[in-house]
Formats: structure tokens, C-alpha cells, sequence
């Protein structure tokens, strides 16, 4: 601010010297005080460039830790599925075993009950032969007693 040149227009005003220069400084210093400087803007400006850079750092940091709890998430996530699928197929595996010895032992009671039921038909044919063939040797000789009797 030129103090100079308004304290002479000041004093072209009408106002004495002494008041002018005390005015012009009063003006001068109020605006010194309240107006900021480049020097002020800059000293701010570098503590908003730091303070960014720490956001961002700090940002970053977080981001960070989020990626690595999320692998270590992942990594269990992986190794309890693998668990899991492992003790899924031994239990099919077992389950199959199982499913195969129930299958043995209906195979093999049935073939039991195909070899009893084979007997018993077996067993019936023969005594219906034996019943076939006996009527045929008594036929004959129960017509000859009813052609004698007749």
C-alpha cells in the first residue's frame, strides 16, 4: 500500500499532516492484520498439501490392511471348503461302502430265499409227478375192479 499518496490525499482533503500519516497507518495496519498474505497462503497451502499427503497415505494404509484382511479371509475361507469337501467325500465314500455291503447282503438273501423257493417248486413238481404217475398205475386197475363190479 502506497502511504505516501494517500496521506497526501488526505491532506488535499483538508485533513493536517500528523492526522493523515496516523489514519493512512491506522488503515495500513487493519489491513495487514485482516488481509492475508502470499506468504500466509503459501504456508497454508503447504500445510494442506501435507496434510492431503497424510490422508492419502493414510488412505492407503487402510486399503492396505483391508486387502490383507481380506486374503487372510479368503485363504480360510479356501481352507475350511477344502475341509468341508474332504469330509464330504469321506462320507460318501462311506456312505457308498455301506450301500454296498447292504446291497451284498439283500444279493445274498435273495439268492437264498430264490434257492428255497427253487426247492420248494422242485419239491411240488416231483410230488405232482409222483401223484401224475401213481394215478396212472392205479387208473387201470380201479376201471378193471368197476368193470368186474359193473
Amino acid at each position: 500500500m502506497d502511504t505516501l499518496a494517500r496521506t497526501k490525499k488526505l491532506e488535499a482533503l483538508g485533513f493536517d499532516r500528523p492526522r493523515a500519516e496516523g489514519l493512512v497507518q491506522m488503515v495500513k495496519q487493519s489491513i495487514d492484520e485482516e488481509v492475508a498474505k502470499k506468504a500466509d497462503l503459501t504456508e497454508l497451502g503447504f500445510e494442506l498439501n501435507l496434510e492431503m499427503t497424510q490422508l492419502k497415505n493414510d488412505i492407503k494404509s487402510d486399503f492396505e490392511k483391508i486387502d490383507k484382511n481380506l486374503s487372510k479371509l479368503d485363504s480360510k475361507l479356501d481352507k475350511q471348503l477344502t475341509a468341508l469337501d474332504s469330509k464330504i467325500d469321506k462320507n460318501l465314500i462311506a456312505l457308498d461302502s455301506k450301500i454296498d455291503t447292504n446291497f451284498i447282503v439283500l444279493d445274498s438273501k435273495i439268492d437264498k430265499k430264490s434257492l428255497k423257493l427253487l426247492i420248494w417248486i422242485g419239491s411240488l413238481m416231483f410230488t405232482l409227478m409222483s401223484l401224475f404217475f401213481a394215478g396212472l398205475v392205479l387208473i387201470e386197475p380201479i376201471r378193471r375192479i368197476l368193470k368186474i363190479a359193473g
